[in-house]
């Protein structure tokens, strides 16, 4: 059955009717009570002095402890499971040197080829090389081959390296061959520079 507008409007007049008797009826007993305690002589509780709260000093920090509660399956109780501690006995190394070195070795030859390359012009516009305060030239060794010899995401071996400049090699990065389009040059233009530039230092090698 649904209720008329007359009818919510009373059940409203009586709520407020409610919490107004309520509120009396309080009102009168906190009064009543007051009255007792003048009587009495009891000035009864006072708020004006805020309580004191004892600071928490700890004479050593808190350790952790080796069991720690753990919340099991729903409707069943908790179990408590212990920790192992970590064995720090020896330094965790944060990258494996033999590996890094064998890689670089895979990837660039070595320190003094990647010199005598950075000091080469570049193969793609022909920039020549210049050299900082310390005579280390400034040209970058880029990786043009592609990624399905070496992987994905890995560089490609030495041989496939030739010598870019900076603003050439920030082009050329991941995409040899849209770059070779977008500069005028033949296909393979810079793979074949990699197999001279490799050629020529291995005869330099050899002397």
């Amino acid at each position: 059955m649904k209720r008329t507008d007359e009818q919510r409007k009373r059940d409203r007049e009586k709520a407020r009717e409610w919490q107004r008797r309520s509120a009396k009826k309080a009102e009168e007993n906190r009064r009543r009570k007051a009255r007792e305690r003048a009587d009495n002589g009891d000035p009864g509780p006072s708020r004006s002095a805020p309580l004191r709260r004892t600071p928490m000093k700890r004479s050593a920090p808190m350790k952790r402890s080796a069991i720690r509660p753990t919340s099991g399956p729903p409707g069943e109780k908790a179990y408590a499971r212990k920790r192992k501690p970590l064995n720090r006995g020896a330094k965790i190394n944060a990258v494996n040197q033999k590996r890094r070195r064998q890689e670089f070795a895979r990837a660039f030859g070595s320190a003094a080829r990647v010199a005598w390359m950075k000091r080469r012009d570049c193969d793609a516009c022909g920039r020549p090389s210049r050299e900082d305060d310390m005579g280390r030239g400034l040209h970058h060794t880029a990786h043009v081959g592609s990624h399905v010899d070496a992987g994905m995401g890995r560089r490609g071996d030495a041989d496939t390296t030739c010598t870019l400049c900076p603003p050439c090699h920030g082009d050329q990065e991941g995409r040899t061959d849209a770059f070779e389009r977008e500069r005028g040059l033949p296909p393979g233009h810079l793979l074949d520079a990699a197999a001279r530039a490799d050629r020529e230092w291995r005869a330099l090698s050899t002397d």
